[in-house]
């Protein structure tokens, strides 16, 4: 039995130590990593996703089997496509490399080199991202992710389905008692007349989100009540020429809340928009039989009509009709060419979809 000592005093003032018998006294357990000859009572309690330089020892094997992608976060840039790494709690680890470098084993930063855990997450991260369709990946650029498939699920499972090819009018607010106006809005040098959702106090909402963009007020600096006061052509209520005025003079001219919504509605309602999006994105590359149709239409204004004919007839385009061929050999445009495809159709709910629903084909 352990013996602890207690204070006794003999006489005023004059402490003296005397040793009597206890209870047993349990040991405070000194918490020890553990080793890979001899298993531990505490083996398991670090977090899975602590990040570690070093070899796994065979005794976490079975307790990180499950979570081995998940020791560290990925996120690609936009501008240089490299990637950065974070841990489980999303603080920035100071290392990035090239997702080639990851591919190819080559300039592999100290976090890899060291972690052949790390490396494995990482080079699945980059073989997966490698399959990913350029429109995709510009929703997921600049995200920290901790898994790929589960990001894209989450992608998939967002998404507006609907079997209508273009969005029209404005987003369903999410406010009652919604008002929806005419209004005029310049297009180049054009008015054209729109659609757009206001609240009941006259206050706009975005045409793509229905967030509120700006409080409106009359010149008592009250809530502006009723906003139409007249009607257009087809007698519908239109907004009235005051506060129209001063919407335009609004960023993206009173319609949108921020570039993201313009640019999510532009795509979702205008196919020219599209276009101009995914070629940016795959620079009319087919993403299935990998023709190149923007060097394609180089070589064909260079030369003759029949060097033209030849040429697309060396190509996969031979299989187009007779007169398809002769319009493209004719007028080579872009328009002949290549279009922007729903990967997932429009019958089968993939219209009013975003950009990442989109291929070059």
């Amino acid at each position: 039995p352990a013996t602890a000592p207690t204070l006794t005093t003999s006489e005023p003032g004059q402490i003296s130590t005397n040793t009597v018998a206890t209870s047993p006294v349990k040991p405070t357990p000194v918490i020890s990593a553990p080793s890979t000859s001899q298993s531990s009572e505490f083996e398991g309690t670090m977090a899975p996703n602590s990040l570690t330089t070093e070899e796994d020892s065979d005794s976490d094997v079975d307790l990180f089997t499950d979570l081995s992608r998940h020791t560290i976060q990925f996120s690609v840039s936009a501008h240089t496509e490299r990637v950065y790494f974070y841990d489980y709690a999303g603080r920035y680890l100071e290392d990035n490399c090239l997702l080639q470098d990851i591919t190819d084993g080559s300039q592999l930063p100290d976090l890899l080199a060291g972690s052949a855990r790390h490396l494995e997450a990482a080079q699945h991260f980059a073989k997966h991202w490698d399959n990913i369709s350029k429109a995709t990946k510009t929703k997921l650029y600049s995200r920290v992710i901790t898994d790929l498939e589960e990001e894209l699920k989450k992608l998939y499972d967002s998404r507006v389905v609907s079997t209508t090819r273009h969005t029209r009018g404005p987003a369903p607010g999410n406010l009652p008692d919604t008002v929806t106006l005419v209004r005029n809005i310049n297009v180049g040098k054009k008015k054209v007349e729109v659609e757009q959702s206001f609240t009941p106090a006259g206050d706009p909402l975005c045409t793509s989100c229905s967030k509120v963009i700006i409080k409106m007020r009359n010149s008592e600096g009250n809530p502006k009540l009723d906003p139409a006061t007249n009607s257009n052509s087809e007698g519908n209520p239109k907004l009235d020429p005051t506060t129209n005025c001063k919407l335009t003079k609004l960023p993206f001219q009173g319609r949108f809340c921020s570039l993201e919504c313009s640019k999510s509605y532009g795509i979702k309602a205008n196919s020219h928009f599209v276009r101009n999006i995914l070629f940016g994105l795959e620079l009319g590359v087919c993403q299935i039989c990998g023709l190149d149709t923007s060097q394609l239409i180089r070589q064909l204004r260079l030369g003759e009509w029949e060097e033209r004919a030849k040429l697309l007839n060396s190509t996969i385009l031979r299989s187009l009709t007779e007169r398809q061929k002769k319009n493209i050999v004719e007028k080579p445009t872009e328009g002949l060419l290549w279009q922007a495809d729903h990967i997932i159709p429009v019958a089968e709910g993939g219209g009013g979809c975003d950009i990442e629903n989109y291929r070059t084909l």
